[in-house]
């Protein structure tokens, strides 16, 4: 689905380093937005996808689900791998709260061949299967293509991956190997985390950790 919602928004904070789990190497770099940018990405989102959230997760209003929960990361192949992960921060936490993770890929003139695919991997954070195991078996592999907006349940078990330095292709001599334009090899990635209910207002949600734990990508 589209990405209109990013349309006009820079993030201005200074871009960190990450990892996906605390002592873990530096897996990608991430740029968090300022409450009202995030704000309004969030407003954008929901307002294009209206007809996304309400016939696939029975939910017709979202907010971000921290501070730091609208942000833009950047790898390389250079960069550690990520490890499987879900965004969920607590997995008793049931209906009619739902969270949703929305990514979308700020890459322009990207192609499938360059890699940096999000990838989705058997398990939950209901399940033990899959959670930091990165041998777990790869369900579903998604392109970073430009426009594209992906959707989920923050629970599903999903991961980054790097951009390829180089990409093969097939001639009628065999096969060739380019390098990758280096303009293409950071992977970009816009991510929302969202608390999202059937009505706009919440009756009594949960309390939520105040120091939620900080994964990177979490929606690659």
């Amino acid at each position: 689905h589209g990405s209109r919602w990013l349309s006009h928004e820079v993030c201005e904070a200074e871009w960190q380093a990450m990892n996906s789990y605390p002592g873990l190497p530096k897996n990608c770099e991430q740029c968090v937005y300022q409450p009202r940018a995030a704000a309004r990405m969030v407003e954008r989102f929901t307002t294009e996808h209206s007809s996304i959230l309400l016939q696939h997760f029975n939910v017709s209003w979202c907010e971000s689900m921290c501070p730091d929960c609208a942000y833009t990361t950047r790898l390389t192949s250079s960069m550690a791998p990520d490890t499987l992960h879900f965004d969920e921060y607590d997995c008793k936490w049931s209906e009619p709260r739902i969270q949703i993770t929305a990514i979308a890929y700020p890459n322009a003139n990207w192609l499938p061949a360059f890699g940096g695919h999000t990838e989705f991997g058997a398990g939950s954070c209901t399940t033990s299967q899959g959670y930091g195991q990165p041998n777990a078996a790869i369900l579903l592999r998604v392109a970073p293509m430009p426009e594209r907006t992906v959707v989920f349940h923050g629970r599903l078990m999903h991961r980054a991956t790097r951009p390829h330095i180089t990409t093969t292709s097939q001639t009628g001599s065999g096969t060739r190997e380019r390098a990758t334009p280096q303009a293409l090899r950071y992977r970009n990635a816009t991510v929302l985390q969202l608390d999202c209910w059937a009505k706009k207002a919440p009756p009594t949600a949960p309390p939520r950790d105040p120091k939620p734990r900080r994964r990177c990508p979490r929606v690659q």
